[in-house]
């Protein structure tokens, strides 16, 4: 307090019982689905472990690959060892050879059928919105109610993810297990509600730690051009595996970009350099008066303004195309 004693961590960090005594009730709303979605978090991690621990058994006994030599093998290689393996060892008892597309349909089985879905425009992903037009909509978080109510939640048409249920191959259950569907899209629907001022806090917090840094360092990955979740899926072939869709719309970059850049926009390019003229105006006078008074820095908020409107023409910079005239 007196300005001269060195402040210490223990300094700025209440005890729990006086942090937890200044709770409210809203505080408590937000810390229990959070600590919930937390337990499932970890709980998901001791799953993946626990399956990682079996693919890599599976490696070392069944392939014969020891760890050390797996990243010399092709991803070719290995579906070759899984067809040698199946003859020895009878792993599908449902055939006694495989082949490679038993192989792609047994990875890809969910896959799949989300492709088909946005393929055959079964899942409503375009929307009329007033002076906009029709937009595309597939986030991540549809994606995730979707594979929630389709493939692995426990209403689910599918058992253990792949094997769809006896009921849903009958054609006189259609209209019942309709009407049960849209009983319990309604109820995520409402959980969704619910919960979406958590799942916004959430998602902020972290976009905010898992790109501060870049954007700090980079900030014109704000305006790179990306490949939508939507486009990945409508893209990509049926039997097509991660690695292969990555190498195949990587190939695809530079020309679908090139293919953007014919359809300029005027409009935002003018913004940008009209908001890089204005925040130019304003850095240009501080940063010269502090070259003669250097306590100007010290002004509340300076370097937080500063640092604002650096951010922000680094920002507007990368929207407006270089001139190669």
């Amino acid at each position: 307090m007196n300005g001269t004693d060195k402040v210490r961590l223990s300094d700025v960090f209440l005890p729990a019982s006086k942090c937890t005594s200044k709770f409210t009730i809203f505080t408590y709303l937000y810390m229990i689905p959070l600590l919930m979605f937390a337990f499932f978090r970890l709980m998901k991690v001791f799953n993946v472990a626990y399956h990682y621990a079996d693919i890599k058994a599976f490696y070392n006994v069944a392939l014969h690959i020891p760890d050390k030599e797996l990243q010399n093998y092709t991803w070719r290689e290995i579906v070759h060892k899984v067809i040698e393996a199946q003859k020895e060892q009878n792993m599908c008892i449902h055939k006694l050879d495989l082949t490679e597309l038993d192989i792609y349909q047994r990875i890809l089985r969910t896959k799949n059928y989300l492709i088909a879905l946005v393929n055959k425009s079964v899942l409503p992903t375009q929307f009329n919105i007033p002076f906009l037009g029709d937009v595309i909509y597939f986030s991540h978080g549809m994606k995730y109610n979707l594979n929630l109510l389709l493939f692995w939640g426990p209403w689910s048409p599918f058992e253990n993810n792949w094997h769809l249920k006896p009921e849903y191959k009958q054609p006189g259950k259609r209209l019942e297990l309709a009407q049960s569907m849209r009983k319990t899209i309604s109820w995520v629907a409402l959980i969704n509600i619910l919960l979406s001022p958590v799942i916004f806090t959430w998602q902020l917090i972290y976009k905010l730690c898992d790109n501060a840094q870049m954007v700090k360092n980079e900030p014109s990955v704000l305006s790179i051009r990306m490949w939508s979740l939507y486009s990945k899926i409508y893209l990509r072939h049926f039997n097509e595996l991660d690695h292969e869709l990555s190498a195949r719309l990587s190939r695809a970059y530079v020309p679908a970009a090139k293919y953007l850049q014919s359809f300029a926009a005027p409009v935002s390019v003018i913004i940008a350099k009209n908001t890089m003229f204005f925040t130019s105006a304003i850095m240009v006078p501080i940063l010269a008066m502090t070259i003669y008074d250097d306590s100007i820095l010290s002004i509340e908020h300076m370097i937080t303004i500063l640092s604002g409107l650096s951010l922000l023409f680094l920002i507007c910079r990368s929207l407006v195309d270089d001139d190669k005239e």
